[in-house]
């Protein structure tokens, strides 16, 4: 699964693919976009790819920040250098902790999805290689 990085509302605007390759590089220490590549376990050149399309690897994100005691909030957002706007200040702490509330859930449903979808290929595999009963009557 793939994010686009597109994520911009009235309270956050979520870092680019750049930013998001600069955090990692920060936090991690590294230096070289090929072990960022590395950290997110794939090629450099499919990071590559995915950084000039402005995507990134949403399941592979949410393993590094699982394996490194960080939040996918975190690391996507709010974009470096994004100053609030007067009206976004008005924000409550309850606003902020209901959000964060939703993103998780968010994140957990996106888990259980991912999750569903390799099952479902793993039963359609499954039932692929079982023998139908039209192939046991001619023999097959």
């Amino acid at each position: 699964m793939v994010v686009k990085l597109i994520y911009n509302n009235k309270y956050r605007k979520m870092k680019n693919t750049l930013q998001i390759i600069d955090f990692i590089k920060n936090h991690s220490g590294v230096k070289r976009e090929s072990q960022v590549a590395k950290l997110l376990d794939m090629e450099p050149p499919a990071l590559h790819n995915h950084k000039k399309r402005g995507t990134i690897p949403y399941k592979k994100l949410a393993t590094y920040c699982e394996n490194n005691g960080l939040r996918l909030g975190d690391v996507l957002g709010p974009a470096v250098g994004e100053g609030e706007d007067k009206e976004d200040s008005d924000i409550t702490n309850s606003s902020v902790q209901e959000e964060e509330l939703l993103q998780n859930e968010l994140i957990a449903a996106q888990r259980k999805i991912i999750k569903l979808m390799e099952e479902n290929a793993s039963l359609k595999d499954e039932l692929l290689k079982k023998p139908t009963p039209l192939s046991k009557a001619n023999g097959a």
